[in-house]
């Protein structure tokens, strides 16, 4: 039996919370383009599958 395998407690897991949008705002408003390129530039591109995994 091997002694280094372990199962992955919750505890250890760290919790991200998410950013709220602000207000009534949307993507299709055109006076909030500039919020929106915001918050899709501080968002990551890519999920790599090692992020993936829990």
């Amino acid at each position: 039996m091997n002694k280094d395998l372990y199962l992955w407690k919750l505890q250890w897991t760290t919790i991200k919370r998410h950013i709220l949008v602000k207000g009534k705002s949307s993507p299709d408003n055109s006076k909030l383009r500039e919020y929106w390129h915001k918050r899709q530039a501080d968002s990551p591109k890519y999920l790599f599958k090692s992020r993936q995994i829990l």
